[in-house]
């Protein structure tokens, strides 16, 4: 491709002529159409209207950017028209954001005003687009308002971001410290202390007083400020504050409306006819573009000032990125990754690049796509590279894009949650639920919701996120096992595992926790991202909130060990220490971890240590847990209870309350069916959006005896090999560990999805699970 690349610019330095590369552009290799196009445009051929219509026409999204590209840098105007009617019938995003950047530049303002009125919506929105881009063009806050009831969503959403009134699901909760600091190195003369703040209606202003806002235009709600100090109101000069942009920026200075004698220096920055109020006065924002680097902003006040004032603060906005008019190269950005600057990534991903619309890290930003935390740990820098630029070439599993249509609307995005309603994460950040009825189609396509970031980013701005990106990783004194690309990879907290699979969370083992004192896994999911297990903690209002506690998700409990209650949170399993470390290898977690068991008072009763895998197969995800029992000083004693053993709680789309079904595995059906007899296994699985996923627990044959099955419609099954007359299958049970002596248990959970149309196997999990733990017996006696 390279070659063929070369050969056509050389073709194009020595005077080929414009017909044989039209002709290539209809004929050639993929390769050879894409820059032939790019050929015509950057010669301002006429030949490229020609052919313009077959390329934007063409099923390949990159042939049709290209075309939109050639005539946006051949400036030709006269095809701005038909640039308008492909703008009616694009899909894809990057290509849109090309047709609306090049009708920007094409058009006057005053020719892309009156497609606001246009019959096609998609139009509509270009044009809105268009204009809003560049703040001398943007329609009044009357045609904006107008737009906010158009019948076009997109048109809607537009239009509301223009006023400056993002959605109210758009945006993380803010708090007084913003997500990324725009704004470091601050010194002020006065060596008072000036720090980041958010301005937001509630929240302070200034660093020595209490003063709080009271009125935020929508316009700057939620921009990063300087939050300076007030008793700095009598500063004069040119260079009283000074601070580092990482990002090219809008600076607004909030100038208190009392003090008619402005300074000199602020001459310089435009009136932006915004006022913003605290609980003490009111300031009015003049504004000024800076580029990265060092900013100096003056003293408070000019030589004659008097009467009341406060000290102003600053308003710092990142300006947008800039269109691309060559798509970047994986190359171009490996060679300026040597030279890449951390801090501009870092803000690049927060702010301009939109990255945290999708992505969180450390909690900072939207999860609808895989969390990058401590990606340093787990990825190398071609393979980050790549997924930026090319995100559809290799999809991490469950991350494909979504459409839905459901109520006459369509809707296109990361499927976040299904059940009675399905959750979609929308481009921008956005999220939409659909109830489940009123859905009419559901689609998994076979690209990435990911825009290509080549089309946005330049190769400085891709190695500046990306050196970031790779700089994350796990604390001093955590552990981080990971691939370097798809695969199993596992985070290691000061209370729990953070488990992934090619980048998105599937689990949690939680081994502390000051409500729910014993070990388990939360929100536990199948491949493809369907939830198996209720939400932890559940959600009012969608789920059943019983037994919070008791039922996290998946676990192993104990009603009665010596009349103590585990299950009920009133002893403890203390996390003591990881015997195993935490290893990936095989595509298997493995791990091993000592606890303490101990009653209310703190006495300490014996110890067990779990032996746990989690197995990433093709068919869903294998959870095994081995158990192994001591007793300390005294002998333990395990009672009789329904409450005792090997438990899950559903997800509340599959409870046999809402349409799922429990099977065993001689074929006996239905929570009542198959309670309080002994299976070799128990399957809880329903159906969503087609998809039928569920769970499958699978007491070991090896262990002391079979397990009876406590099974509920509302949601929970239990293996419990200990209550043999709770679960009317005979006399009390009394299972006896004596010190010196051992009891071990073995259970398995596999966590299945299946397509519309198909189902999982229970029985060849089981059979896995048999054979993976004959391997397991023969590892070494616990210590």
């Amino acid at each position: 491709r390279m070659q063929e690349t070369w050969t056509l610019w050389a073709m194009a330095r020595c005077g080929q002529d414009d017909a044989t590369i039209a002709e290539t552009a209809r004929t050639g290799s993929f390769t050879q159409r894409l820059q032939a196009i790019r050929i015509l445009g950057n010669r301002k051929s006429a030949a490229l209207a020609e052919l313009l219509d077959a390329a934007l026409s063409d099923p390949e999204p990159r042939i049709r950017f290209a075309a939109v590209q050639a005539v946006h840098e051949a400036r030709s105007v006269a095809l701005f028209d038909r640039l308008m009617v492909h703008a009616a019938a694009e899909r894809d995003r990057v290509v849109y954001y090309a047709v609306w950047q090049a009708i920007k530049d094409l058009a006057a303002p005053d020719r892309i005003r009156p497609l606001l009125r246009h019959g096609e919506a998609r139009i509509r929105c270009a044009a809105l687009l268009a204009l809003l881009d560049t703040p001398a063009t943007k329609p009044s806050r009357e045609q904006l308002l107008a737009l906010t009831k158009d019948g076009d969503e997109a048109v809607r959403t537009v239009a509301s971001l223009g006023l400056g009134r993002a959605l109210s699901e758009a945006a993380p909760a803010r708090t007084d410290v913003p997500d990324v600091v725009l704004a470091d190195e601050i010194s002020a003369e006065s060596n008072r202390s000036y720090v980041t703040g958010v301005m937001e209606q509630g929240k302070p202003s200034y660093t020595d007083r209490p003063y709080r806002f009271t009125r935020v235009p929508d316009a700057v709600a939620g921009s990063q400020i300087i939050r300076t100090a007030n008793e700095d109101d009598g500063s004069r000069g040119k260079s009283f504050l000074t601070f580092e942009l990482p990002l090219e920026a809008t600076v607004m200075v909030a100038h208190d409306v009392r003090i008619k004698d402005r300074p000199g220096w602020l001459g310089e920055f435009a009136d932006s006819d915004l006022t913003v109020a605290t609980e003490d006065t009111e300031f009015r924002l003049w504004s000024r573009d800076f580029p990265r680097g060092r900013v100096t902003l003056g003293g408070n006040i000019g030589e004659n000032a008097a009467g009341a004032k406060a000290n102003y603060f600053v308003v710092i906005r990142p300006k947008p990125l800039p269109p691309r008019a060559f798509q970047t190269t994986a190359q171009e950005c490996l060679d300026a990754l040597p030279k890449a600057r951390l801090r501009r990534g870092e803000a690049l991903f927060f702010t301009s690049a939109a990255c945290a619309t999708c992505h969180q890290v450390n909690g900072r930003g939207l999860n609808f796509g895989p969390d990058l935390t401590n990606l340093g740990d787990r990825m190398e820098a071609a393979f980050l590279i790549q997924s930026m630029l090319e995100p559809s070439a290799v999809i991490t599993e469950g991350f494909s894009a979504h459409m839905v249509e459901a109520g006459g609307m369509t809707y296109a995005g990361i499927l976040l949650s299904t059940g009675p309603k399905l959750k979609l994460g929308l481009l921008g950040g956005t999220t939409v639920e659909l109830p489940a009825e009123s859905i009419t189609r559901h689609e998994t396509l076979p690209v990435s919701p990911m825009p290509p970031q080549g089309a946005l980013l330049g190769p400085d701005e891709v190695a500046d996120i990306a050196a970031w990106l790779l700089s994350l990783k796990a604390p001093a004194g955590t552990k981080a096992v990971s691939t370097a690309g798809p695969g199993l990879a596992v985070d290691e907290r000061g209370d729990r595992l953070i488990l992934r699979r090619d980048g998105r969370e599937i689990t949690q083992y939680v081994f502390r926790d000051p409500a729910i004192l014993r070990p388990y896994f939360a929100n536990v999911h199948a491949p493809g991202g369907a939830q198996v297990t209720r939400q932890h903690p559940p959600v009012e209002g969608v789920d059943a909130t019983d037994h919070e506690t008791m039922h996290p998700g998946l676990w192993l409990g104990f009603g009665d060990i010596n009349g103590h209650d585990f299950w009920r949170n009133k002893a403890s399993m203390e996390h003591v220490r990881f015997t195993e470390s935490p290893e990936v290898r095989d595509d298997t977690l493995r791990f091993a971890a000592e606890y303490h068991l101990k009653s209310a008072d703190g006495a300490r009763l014996g110890s067990m240590i779990s032996h746990i895998e989690v197995a990433a197969l093709a068919t869903g995800h294998l959870i095994t847990w081995q158990a192994d029992f001591m007793a300390g000083k005294a002998e333990l004693v395990f009672g009789d209870q329904e409450e005792m053993g090997f438990g899950v709680r559903v997800a509340t789309a599959i409870t046999e309350k809402a349409g799922g079904l429990i099977t065993a595995a001689n074929g006996d059906r239905t929570a009542k069916g198959t309670w309080g007899r002994a299976f070799d296994w128990c399957d809880y699985a329903g159906e969503v959006n087609g998809s039928r996923i569920g769970v499958t627990l699978m007491p070991d044959p090896a262990n002391f005896r079979p397990s009876w099955f406590h099974n509920r419609d509302y949601g929970v099954m239990v293996a419990n090999p200990f209550g043999r007359k709770s679960m009317q299958q005979g006399d009390v049970s009394r299972v006896v560990v004596k010190p010196g002596e051992r009891l071990r248990l073995r259970f398995g959970a596999f966590f299945h999805a299946a397509p519309p149309g198909d189902a999982a196997d229970p029985a060849a999990a089981y059979r896995e699970f048999v054979e993976r733990s004959k391997t397991a017996a023969t590892q070494p006696e616990p210590r």
